[in-house]
């Protein structure tokens, strides 16, 4: 059965598919008794505050200070947010930092009138609000300043500002900050507009007194360097010439994918690369490069399967290159200058759709927030509708990481720009081993860093194969083969080398679709592949594989007849929630007592609102998928049992923190699945809802792409057939995923063939 590939089944919406939550709501919790020590407490902190800010008051009388306060750890859900004391004129909320930290706009008389609400409030409202804060301080000079000082030399820093959302504070915070910078007698600051909304300075030629200065400013959220990114010059072993037969030049019957790489070029003397070039656009002087890397990553996006001895692990799926020379001969590029390379290539080849970043870089991610070189990526792919495929960067401590891997701390952490929350990050597996190679095969390569991304995201998403080594990086024919500029094989390792692999089969899912197709789907449909490639892994291992390598393209964009693949992609909005029901379940999938026994497996993409003010809270949206049974329970009333996760874990007793770590929330990309075995679910229901933050502003809807697929274990049973017929007899308007010719699959004469 499982030899003809049969086409996925796209749903759209029907109008009485949405419908709206029933009302509700329970009582505010009260967290922490709220006794006359607990409110003496917060107003001598309060009190604190206030003497810490007592200079600014007096200097920048018309510009908000910002204080942080510390939730208790219980309360992190937005139900529970102090907004009855923290908002208006009384400290609002201007942003948040950490989990369960927010930023509060404070001036001499708002702070004495947050100390009377906390003194003289008593009403339950107010109590709840009250015991949901555990500390209030202010946000000190050594918050601010991210930078180690040096009285050697003159530092150029960024400069990120607070921004009060409100025009009067914003307004005053310019002023005063031209003010302060002309009295320190620093150069007229430069707005970086390659930073997009983010407001952002370059300052030259500053001395310690002065950062500190800067630092101690009320307006200034952080003082940081500008962080380098690198490619790492190519340390390849070279192993004979490449023939035409390895490497053959594009069919010029066949039209291919363009993918575009951000790297240091391919080397334009390569006569067997050279055909492959679709265009090339120089970011840097054509006498200061070194090819290697690029042409290294570049050949990999081509014919990585030839390269490497026709090993199966690597695909099929050749691109041209829309080649750009953005890295200098010495590997490092400024992050400035580097996101003005990336922008002026997108606006210059809006056609293309997906970019490869085989880039590595110093700042690692951390639980303080998104990088600012993520955040910004992120409103490119917003703006010109592409995906980054990113590399995590390399581990490069030696004794290289072995498996199972030990405890390393943070410094094998995944690297910026990595934590992009539209991104997708791919790690590295290791496709051949040796006895003195620190890893198996299908083990994480010794030097691929690990997720998770920032706000516990799951990063990687998907990792590819990119080679192995011995605890000291030697990888003698175990690495992976490419080329160089000279036409020759050479062997090397490193993340950077799987990140074409994917970048490559994503520019084909894009091709092959006869329509265009979202980035989100694209993106959904890759990572469902690679689930439905291998078991669900535990939270701790998922760190390193991701969800697992992505499948070849024919099959991500087709079904086995023993499986039925759907997809759906419905706007939500906050009032609404989506819903299929009764949603078909397959008979062959059930037992002779009834019972459903089979895989399910589904993959949420969506892209929520963005708001770099809020940290670790940046993502605004959060969209929910359950799918279970909808019965009668004791008392004759129809009840949703969520089925898919299994329901073994009790997500409805988990606090914010733990779902946040381990149940998804507030993730971009989710994957639940289940085998099913003998599970009581006589009507199915199909639910998927969104929630936006509470401090959210912006117009509250979302688009997700969800991908279920239903399978049989054994691949035997007619599921295609089973749920393609009931949806149709239910009336669902469905079509198949619409693809390029000769993609197709063959007719077949059973109803899921019309």
């Amino acid at each position: 059965m499982d030899k003809v590939r049969l086409p996925i089944k796209v749903i759209t919406p029907g109008g009485k598919d949405w419908n709206a939550p029933k009302p509700g709501g329970s009582q505010r919790k009260i967290f922490h008794e709220v006794d006359k020590a607990f409110r003496d407490n917060l107003e001598d902190q309060l009190g604190k505050v206030g003497e810490y800010f007592s200079r600014s008051f007096r200097e920048f009388p018309s510009l908000p200070c910002v204080a942080i306060v510390r939730l208790h750890g219980d309360a992190l859900a937005k139900t529970h947010r102090p907004d009855s004391l923290l908002r208006g004129n009384q400290c609002p909320v201007i942003g948040s930092r950490k989990t369960g930290e927010l930023l509060i706009a404070v001036q001499r008389h708002s702070l004495n009138a947050l100390a009377s609400s906390i003194r003289v409030r008593t009403s339950k409202s107010a109590v709840a609000s009250i015991s949901t804060i555990s500390e209030i301080s202010a946000y000190t000079t050594q918050d601010a300043l991210q930078v180690h000082t040096d009285d050697t030399k003159p530092l150029t820093v960024k400069l990120r500002p607070f921004q009060h959302g409100y025009a009067p504070a914003d307004d005053a915070l310019r002023n005063y900050l031209q003010i302060l910078l002309r009295t320190l007698e620093v150069h007229e600051p430069r707005p970086l507009n390659c930073y997009g909304s983010s407001a952002i300075y370059r300052l030259e030629g500053l001395k310690t007194q002065q950062l500190v200065t800067l630092a101690s400013f009320a307006g200034t959220r952080a003082l940081s360097e500008f962080p380098k990114y690198r490619v790492l010059r190519a340390a390849s072993r070279r192993l004979g010439p490449a023939s035409k037969a390895i490497f053959e030049a594009p069919d010029a019957a066949l039209e291919y994918p363009v993918l575009g790489l951000v790297d240091s070029g391919i080397d334009p003397s390569s006569s067997l690369l050279r055909p492959w070039v679709a265009a090339r656009m120089w970011a840097v002087a054509k006498g200061d490069c070194d090819h290697a890397h690029g042409t290294f990553v570049g050949a990999l996006a081509i014919h990585p399967r030839q390269l490497n001895n026709h090993n199966r692990c690597f695909p099929l799926a050749p691109c041209m290159i829309l080649d750009v020379v953005a890295f200098p001969a010495s590997g490092e590029l400024p992050e400035d200058e580097l996101l003005q390379a990336i922008e002026d290539a997108l606006r210059k080849h809006p056609e293309v759709r997906v970019w490869n970043l085989s880039l590595s870089s110093n700042i690692l991610c951390t639980d303080l927030g998104f990088s600012d070189l993520a955040m910004r990526l992120d409103e490119l792919q917003d703006e010109c509708d592409v995906t980054f495929v990113i590399a995590t960067g390399n581990y490069e401590t030696r004794p290289f990481r072995g498996w199972p891997a030990e405890n390393l701390g943070e410094d094998d952490r995944i690297g910026s720009p990595g934590d992009s929350s539209r991104g997708l990050t791919v790690g590295s597996l290791a496709h051949l081993d040796s006895p003195s190679s620190r890893v198996k095969r299908d083990h994480p390569s010794p030097f691929s860093r690990r997720g998770p991304g920032a706000a516990f995201l799951p990063k990687p998403e998907v990792t590819h194969y990119a080679g192995n080594c011995d605890a000291d990086g030697n990888c003698i024919q175990i690495g992976v083969i490419s080329l160089d500029g000279s036409g020759y094989l050479v062997e090397d390792i490193g993340t950077s080398y799987a990140a074409p692999l994917v970048a490559s089969t994503l520019a084909t899912i894009h091709s092959e679709a006869a329509e265009r197709m979202s980035s989100s789907l694209a993106k959904a449909l890759l990572i469902h592949s690679a689930v439905l490639g291998r078991e669900i892994l535990r939270e701790s291992d998922r760190a390193y594989f991701g969800f697992g390598v992505p499948g070849a393209v024919s099959n991500i964009l087709s079904c086995a007849g023993s499986a039925v693949t759907l997809v759906f992609e419905p706007e939500l909005r906050n009032s609404t929630y989506f819903e299929k029901i009764p949603f078909p379940f397959p008979p062959c999938l059930r037992l002779p007592n009834g019972l459903a026994f089979g895989d399910v497996m589904m993959t949420l993409v969506y892209d929520p609102p963005l708001d770099q003010t809020w940290g670790l809270e940046y993502c605004r949206a959060n969209v929910e998928v359950s799918l279970g049974s909808f019965d009668f329970n004791k008392k004759g009333k129809r009840e949703h049992r969520r089925l898919i996760p299994p329901d073994e874990t009790d997500y409805k007793k988990m606090y914010e923190r733990e779902l946040v770590r381990s149940g998804f929330m507030w993730s971009p990309v989710k994957v639940y699945w289940r085998r099913l075995s003998r599970v009581a679910a006589e009507t199915w229901r199909l639910m998927v809802a969104a929630e936006f933050r509470k401090e959210f502003r912006g117009k509250r809807f979302v688009r997700p792409s969800l991908v279920i697929t239903i399978s049989d274990p054994e691949g035997r049973l007619p599921v295609y057939d089973e749920v393609v017929r009931a949806a149709q007899q239910q009336g669902w308007i469905m079509d198949d995923l619409r693809l390029r010719q000769r993609f197709r699959a063959a007719p077949t004469s059973s109803p899921a063939g019309q």
